[in-house]
């Protein structure tokens, strides 16, 4: 699984006179159908359902 997490602050971006780079990369991402846009708190209710997860020695995911 990939992941690309944008963190930081416009004001950041603003004082460095990069904030253009910032609405590029949103004009860009905000199109695509593929990508799964999530919270922080999405993303680890799923790293955690992720972990909890049980395989058989076959591959199928077993019930606990």
């Amino acid at each position: 699984m990939a992941l690309l997490y944008v963190w930081g602050h416009s004001y950041e971006f603003e004082d460095e006179g990069n904030l253009d780079l910032l609405d590029r990369l949103g004009e860009t991402i905000a199109v695509k159908q593929s990508i799964w846009y999530a919270t922080n708190a999405e993303i680890v209710s799923y790293v955690q359902a992720l972990k909890r997860l049980r395989f058989s020695a076959d591959c199928r995911i077993t019930r606990t």
